[in-house]
């Protein structure tokens, strides 16, 4: 009896070293090294973008930096910004310094949050860049959540204007066949410690990453 107590007990840990070689593994580390992080826009109205001429102004130091992923609502303290080619606006390759931490501005954006019309929760999105993104017609580009469903695809199949010819608060977006209310836009950046832009011809390369691992 013993005997076979001791073959089982053998038997099934053979089995589980055996799963264990099966268990996928992905590379989370390699994703995560991007933070994606969004500007509080106090003391800017909920919505409106500082805006210089070509994209959002530099924020003031002590600027509060909201985290979207991976760690949704962490709240950052800007030290420091070292705007890199000097034209007084957040870009590709500027660093800057959150809580004593050196970060690379690898890509930089709207962020869109939306309402379900009907109920539910909340949406944060990223504008694809595959086509490039047109706020003026964003009808069938395809975005992205990066809350609560990272990198969950978001088709604009549909978009009524609140009159202003543009993408702004008010407007509703219908994707996946409900209707989303657009509550406020905000400046989004990608940033990573590692300092590897995240360029155009790329991107579509890290969405499909992104789909695979999750």
């Amino acid at each position: 009896m013993q005997s076979k107590l001791v073959r089982l007990s053998a038997a099934l840990v053979a089995l589980a070293a055996v799963g264990f070689l099966f268990i996928p593994i992905y590379p989370v580390a390699s994703v995560a090294q991007y933070t994606y992080l969004q500007l509080e826009q106090t003391p800017l109205a909920p919505g409106v973008l500082g805006a210089g001429q070509g994209g959002p102004v530099i924020p003031a130091d002590c600027s509060t930096w909201n985290e979207l992923w991976p760690i949704f609502g962490a709240a950052h303290h800007q030290d420091s910004y070292d705007d890199s080619n000097g034209d007084g606006e957040i870009s590709v390759c500027d660093n800057f310094v959150l809580d004593g931490t050196t970060l690379h501005v690898d890509w930089v954006g709207p962020t869109y949050h939306f309402v379900p019309v009907a109920g539910g929760y909340d949406v944060w999105t990223e504008p694809s860049l595959d086509p490039e993104h047109d706020p003026g017609n964003p009808v069938g580009e395809t975005w992205h959540q990066v809350y609560p469903n990272f990198c969950f695809e978001f088709p604009i199949e549909g978009w009524e204007d609140n009159g202003d010819g543009t993408l702004s608060p008010c407007d509703i977006i219908v994707s996946g066949g409900k209707e989303y209310h657009l509550v406020d836009i905000s400046v989004n950046v990608i940033a990573s410690e590692s300092g590897v832009p995240v360029k155009e011809s790329t991107w579509g390369q890290i969405k499909k990453l992104f789909h695979r691992i999750f």
